[in-house]
């Protein structure tokens, strides 16, 4: 995590407030903090803030009738940025409850943790209403950003109704790192000595807002430092030398995933959704309607490819838009997960191991050693078998490993004493 450096004192309401804009300068202006302890005040002082903001909105628009109401927190984080800055949905859960937005003696309130592209589903059927999806069916949602690509794995689960929505379950949640889109596009000219210029030219194009494509659109720009030697880069150029390969590449990372043995092989997809403005072009901008269409093109290039019978379809709107979309039914948007609770795979049977004994064919009784909250060892009999898992336990999209010490008591030969332990580490994946 990175922060600004300023000598100006504000308040902590004033660090995150809307209004107040950090003054532009380099990136020796910014330090990176490593240190959990400091990432964590940074965080909570952030919810803190944000929960005050919420409820001062709440009291103009409501006055103190909110209070004494349910209060549900629909909370969407980039997957990225869950992993590395949050860790998990527990951890960001136990953030609300240290910042106030959640208190422990409160039932009124609640929140509910998903990451972008969990709860997508409704959103793509208003927006597709041809679309038919199938009990038991997959798809997959790839979420593209500048630096990886966020591949999610669904499954659906329950068909929609009048009364409800259709439901899925996420198999799978993966994230595929790529190169700096912006490298990779001004990499495409060749010009090594004069990159961070070629790059803030390329960026100056590609967010121009205007209104129709003209391969004409130029831009002047130095190379070198000692002279006035310019060049001109043409939009033209940015599209068929740039931009064209670099999304033909994302393509075929993604369409990849559908062939490789460690994602989605196993799986037969029908429909394979990508979203995401990866170059931050301004919507309903021309150069953004033809980003649209070359990334649609790259997609059906590549999945044909693959000779996958999978249909894709680029999604033209950004997630935040798809959700509005939603927002606007009378039904509060996840009000289905707060009501009946997060749907999810969960084991049918219970499984657990046994040992047998090389020397007499037997298996060896056993007894678990288990901790509870008070830190005291409790012995828990188990008979000859170790649960592993129980049935209807969730299953974790991640899988599942479980590492353990097995100390057993046996007399090897006449010439050791009865009572010699013996200790061995296993280790039992499961994976998806």
């Amino acid at each position: 995590m990175k922060v600004k450096v300023s000598s100006t004192k504000l308040k902590i309401d004033d660090v995150f407030s809307m209004d107040h804009r950090p003054s532009a300068g380099n990136e020796e202006d910014s330090i990176a903090i490593h240190q959990h302890v400091y990432v964590n005040c940074f965080l909570i002082a952030y919810l803190y803030s944000l929960n005050k903001f919420i409820e001062e909105k709440l009291d103009e628009d409501y006055g103190d009738e909110w209070k004494n109401k349910n209060i549900a927190f629909t909370v969407s984080v980039d997957k990225y940025l869950l992993d590395k800055v949050f860790g998990s949905k527990e951890r960001l859960n136990e953030l609300f409850y240290a910042s106030g937005v959640l208190q422990k003696d409160n039932r009124l309130r609640k929140a509910q943790i998903f990451s972008y592209g969990e709860e997508i589903l409704p959103a793509i059927q208003q927006r597709l209403t041809d679309l038919d999806f199938k009990m038991k069916s997959y798809f997959v949602v790839a979420q593209i950003h500048p630096k990886h690509i966020q591949l999610t794995l669904h499954q659906v689960v329950k068909l929609s109704s009048y009364e409800e929505n259709t439901a899925t379950i996420i198999i799978q949640d993966e994230i595929v790192q790529i190169e700096d889109v912006y490298d990779s596009l001004s990499h495409c000219f060749g010009y090594k000595n004069v990159y961070q210029k070629l790059k803030l030219c390329v960026v100056e194009i590609m967010n121009s807002n205007i209104t129709s494509l003209d391969m004409k659109f130029k831009n002047n720009f130095n190379i070198g430092n000692d002279c006035d030697c310019k060049t001109v880069l043409f939009l033209r150029n940015i599209i068929e030398i740039g931009l064209k390969p670099v999304l033909q590449n994302i393509a075929t990372i993604i369409a990849s995933s559908m062939n490789n043995a460690t994602l989605f092989s196993n799986y037969e997809l029908d429909y394979l959704f990508v979203i995401g403005n990866v170059f931050d072009l301004p919507y309903k901008s021309a150069i953004y309607y033809t980003y649209i269409k070359l990334v649609q093109e790259a997609i059906n290039i590549s999945i044909e490819s693959k000779e996958k019978d999978t249909k894709g379809i680029v999604l033209h709107e950004s997630f935040r838009h798809l959700l509005e979309q939603v927002t606007t039914h009378k039904k509060p948007y996840m009000f289905d997960r707060f009501s009946i609770g997060t749907l999810g795979q969960v084991f049918r049977e219970t499984y657990g191991i046994r040992f047998l004994t090389w020397r007499i064919s037997s298996y060896i009784p056993f007894s678990c050693t288990d901790f509870n909250e008070d830190g005291k060892n409790t012995l828990v009999e188990n008979g000859s078998f170790l649960v592993v898992v129980q049935k209807g336990q969730p299953v974790p999209i991640t899988g599942l490993a479980l590492e353990f010490e097995l100390y057993f008591k046996e007399r090897l030969d006449d010439s050791l004493r009865a009572g010699n332990y013996f200790g061995s580490r296993y280790t039992i994946g499961i994976h998806k």
